[in-house]
C-alpha cells in the first residue's frame, strides 16, 4: 500500500552505506522512513530529503515499515545553512519538538513551517524561536499561566514570572521583590497569545528574547526530566555578551 504525506525533513541519519532513515514532521504526525539510495550521486529523491526541506513523499508500507518510493521538494530553504542564527535557530527548534511534542502537531506543524519562511524573509530569528518553544510548552501539557496571577486570578499589576509556581504573579504574590521588567512581561505574554500567521507583527527586544530562550528550554527541560538541548549551545554560541551578562 503506497502512502502520500508532506512535511518538514527533522532529521536525516545514515543506514548503510547509501541508505538513510528521515523523521518527517507532518501536520498529523511525527513519522519515520528508510529512504534508500538517496546517498548515491545519482539518486532523484535526494533533494526532497535534505533536512529542514518541505517536501513531499509516497511512501510504500510493508509490515508497518515505510519505504521512500518517491519524493519531490516543495521548498529548499537555502539560506538556513548560510547563516548561523538560522540554522541553529531550527535545529534548536528541530530537537525540541522530537523531544517535547506527542500531540496537537495540527498546531506546531503551521509555527515551524512558518518560520522556516519567515527565516527566509530575514526575520528576527531570536524571535521567532522564544514563540516557537512557547507554543511547544503550550502544547506540552505544562502550560504556563501568561493572561493572569497564577496564584490569585488577578489581571492587575502583574510583575514577575515564576516558573516554579507556573506563570505570571502580581505585586501582592510576589516572593523576594523579584520584580521583572515590563518589557519582559510583555513579550512573555506576547510569545504564547501570537498566531502562527502572524510572526512578523512584532519584534522582540533581544535582551528579552535570549532570556525566554533560555527559561523556556531549562523549563522544558525540568518538565520532562531531560538533563539538556543539545543545540542549545550551539544558538547561543557567540553570543557570549548575553551569557556573561
Amino acid at each position: 500500500m503506497d502512502i502520500n504525506v508532506q512535511g518538514i525533513v527533522l532529521k536525516q541519519v545514515h543506514y548503510k552505506e547509501h541508505d538513510c532513515m528521515i523523521t518527517l514532521l507532518t501536520e498529523n504526525k511525527i513519522m519515520s522512513f528508510l529512504a534508500r539510495g538517496i546517498l548515491s550521486p545519482n539518486s532523484k529523491n535526494a533533494s526532497s530529503c535534505l533536512q529542514y526541506n518541505l517536501s513531499e513523499f509516497t511512501l510504500s508500507e510493508k509490515n508497518s515499515h515505510l519505504t521512500l518510493k518517491q519524493g519531490k521538494s516543495i521548498h529548499t530553504f537555502k539560506n538556513l545553512y548560510e547563516n548561523l542564527d538560522n540554522i541553529s535557530c531550527v535545529s534548536l527548534m528541530s530537537e525540541a519538538t522530537l523531544k517535547f511534542i506527542d500531540d496537537a502537531y495540527e498546531v506546531i506543524y503551521p509555527y515551524f513551517k512558518n518560520i522556516l519562511f519567515s527565516l527566509e524573509e530575514g526575520f528576527d530569528s531570536a524571535t521567532l524561536l522564544a514563540i516557537y518553544l512557547a507554543q511547544i510548552i503550550k502544547y506540552s501539557g505544562y502550560k504556563l499561566e501568561y493572561d493572569c496571577c497564577v496564584e490569585c486570578g488577578t489581571k492587575k499589576d502583574i510583575v514577575s514570572i515564576s516558573y516554579s509556581s507556573g506563570g505570571f504573579l502580581c505585586k501582592n504574590c510576589v516572593k523576594n521583590n523579584s520584580f521583572f521588567a515590563p518589557s519582559l512581561l510583555k513579550s512573555f505574554r506576547y510569545v504564547f497569545m501570537i498566531d502562527s500567521s502572524s510572526l512578523e507583527h512584532y519584534v522582540l527586544n533581544k535582551n528579552d528574547s535570549y532570556s525566554l530562550i533560555k527559561n523556556f528550554t531549562s523549563y522544558l527541560c525540568d518538565s520532562f526530566g531531560e538533563k539538556e538541548l543539545k543545540s542549545l549551545d550551539m544558538y547561543f554560541c557567540g553570543k557570549f555578551w548575553y551569557i556573561l551578562a
